[in-house]
């Protein structure tokens, strides 16, 4: 991924690779990363394949919006690195708040150490920071699917 952001074309409604597995059908995803640029991003793209998005940068915000309705969410998408809380402390969080949600933790460098972390936690699934928005999509359909079974 360059410059912590991924690229736009990725995962419109009209990309050949984009299957219907892929595609949403109204799932609330609740995205946290502090980067502006790619929260803004991820909600464009994932609306546009049929997901309901709220992006925070801001983790605090993010968890205040779970606390006001944690069943309104299918599923949260965070990232590992982030300043004053880490996307492991975000997960710690939705667990107190609702410990059957499902939560993708993402990172540009997935360590043993972070893979140790995400086998002990429930509910919390870990991938690399996927590059593109098509990549992104698949992982977030993948951990959709699993959630339910």
């Amino acid at each position: 991924m360059a410059n912590g952001s991924l690229p736009e074309d990725g995962c419109s409604s009209s990309s050949k690779a984009a299957g219907p597995r892929q595609r949403g059908s109204g799932q609330h995803i609740l995205y946290i990363d502090d980067d502006e640029a790619l929260v803004d991003l991820a909600q464009r793209m994932l609306t546009t394949m049929g997901y309901r998005v709220s992006g925070f940068v801001n983790a605090e915000d993010g968890l205040a919006a779970l606390r006001a309705a944690p069943s309104a969410f299918d599923i949260v998408v965070t990232d590992y690195n982030m300043p004053r809380i880490s996307g492991l402390e975000v997960a710690a969080t939705v667990a107190e708040v609702r410990a059957d949600l499902t939560v993708l933790l993402t990172s540009g460098y997935v360590t043993d150490e972070m893979r140790k972390h995400a086998r002990e936690a429930r509910g919390l699934r870990l991938a690399e920071k996927p590059g593109t928005m098509q990549e992104l999509c698949a992982v977030i359909a993948d951990a959709l699917e699993n959630a339910k079974g």
